[in-house]
């Protein structure tokens, strides 16, 4: 009991005052998403680095930001308090990550991040930040492979 009562605590910290809320001047890349359900809705905008490691020789041709790490993040919006919570831990986590580390984080990594457990009717409020992550890595897949398509 004292944990939930923690990490309630956490959570309004969060929507009182949220990390890296706000809108990035200079962005790589931006999706915007609404909760159909409650109206919740939250803009996500990344800026990527190109990847640094590696000699510039082992980079390929057209690898854009797929090869690169999220430099910063923010997100803008309006929702109930774990859909602001759930973004501002969610973008502090992204900080730093390589664009691949990033497509690998699953629904379950974003909902344990809350430390609470979250009903099925709260769910997307808590995945409304995920959901537009995935948006702009599909968003940003499409274009890579529109870029990358070969005509024989």
């Amino acid at each position: 009991m004292l944990n939930d009562d923690l990490y309630r605590q956490e959570i309004l910290e969060h929507y009182r005052s949220p990390q890296n809320y706000g809108k990035l001047r200079n962005y790589t890349l931006k999706a915007e998403k609404i909760n159909e359900l409650c109206g919740d809705e939250i803009t996500l905008r990344l800026l990527i680095s190109p990847r640094l490691k590696g000699p510039a020789s082992t980079r390929r041709q057209g690898e854009g930001v797929r090869g690169g790490w999220i430099k910063d993040v923010k997100f803008s919006g309006a929702g109930c308090a774990l859909s602001i919570a759930s973004a501002s831990l969610f973008t502090e986590s992204l900080k730093g990550k390589s664009f691949t580390q990033v497509t690998k984080i699953t629904q379950a990594q974003v909902i344990k991040k809350l430390g609470i457990k979250v009903g099925p009717t709260r769910k997307k409020c808590v995945l409304l930040v995920f959901e537009t992550l995935q948006t702009i890595l599909k968003n940003d897949k499409r274009k890579h492979s529109k870029k990358t398509k070969r005509y024989t």
